[in-house]
């Protein structure tokens, strides 16, 4: 098999085999968007190392995977997760590499605990967003926050597939919103309910004639709203419905929705 050209953003003599591992992962369907982050940085580090062959040598892997004064437990198990994929990808390839056992991977115990909304706290953040009042330089916000947080609720949809979605993706005859490219790069089909659908349906009317590639939930900029000005309503939302929020990493999550 004939090898890929170098991807530019490599640099070691890994660069070919590289871009052929993060190729191999897309085209199994995944994005691949933070391993090629981290095979990157490692790209550097045998680099720095003075890396010359096509080999992944014991003492370079113990090196990479050893632990820093400031890694965090997530930081530290990433970095070891690549190089062992990665080493494997190459022994695959008939490269002679080192690969790190999993037991050496940190074990990560989260201390987090989901926030489960009861049915009268759903209420009184809906009800909360339906008073968010008009704003100038909150371009439609009023109208666009009502809408959101019922598809985040009622839908069980992620904040960035709701935040993305596009005119065309927005069927309002039959009642149905196509996510694109959602968790594992899919695209899925989600039905709402016939009083959502009417709501979307008086929401469209209020904005008018939109070209099928425009956002359906517009930012001033007519790009889509970004996760973090929908979190800091979420927290206003709470705020306003008397539900208290933990601080940073306690929750109430978006998520929780």
């Amino acid at each position: 098999m004939r090898e890929l050209k170098a991807d530019s953003q490599y640099c070691s003599p890994f660069a070919d085999l590289m871009a052929q591992f993060v190729q191999e992962g897309r085209s199994c369907g995944y994005r691949y968007e933070t391993e090629s982050t981290a095979l990157r940085q490692l790209d550097r580090f045998l680099c720095d190392m003075g890396l010359t062959s096509l080999e992944l040598p014991k003492s370079v892997v113990e090196s990479w995977t050893e632990k820093r004064p400031n890694d965090r437990p997530r930081t530290h198990q990433a970095r070891i997760s690549i190089v062992r994929r990665f080493g494997l990808f190459l022994r695959r390839k008939g490269r002679d590499a080192y690969v790190p056992e999993a037991r050496i991977t940190p074990v990560i115990r989260p201390d987090f605990h989901p926030y489960i909304f009861r049915h009268d706290e759903i209420k009184k953040i809906v009800e909360a967003a339906d008073r968010i009042p008009p704003e100038i330089h909150a371009h439609m916000r009023d109208l666009i926050t009502p809408e959101v947080f019922r598809l985040l609720y009622s839908c069980g949809m992620r904040v960035s597939e709701v935040l993305h979605l596009k005119v065309s993706d927005v069927d309002l005859t039959a009642g149905i919103l196509t996510v694109r490219r959602g968790k594992f790069d899919k695209d899925r089909l989600v039905p709402l309910a016939a009083s959502l659908t009417a709501r979307l349906r008086k929401y469209a009317s209020a904005l008018g004639e939109r070209g099928p590639e425009a956002i359906f939930f517009p930012a001033p900029d007519g790009g889509p709203y970004s996760k973090r000005t929908i979190y800091g309503i979420f927290r206003r939302l709470l705020r306003d419905s008397g539900i208290p929020h933990g601080g940073k990493g306690k929750g109430p999550r978006l998520h929780d929705l």
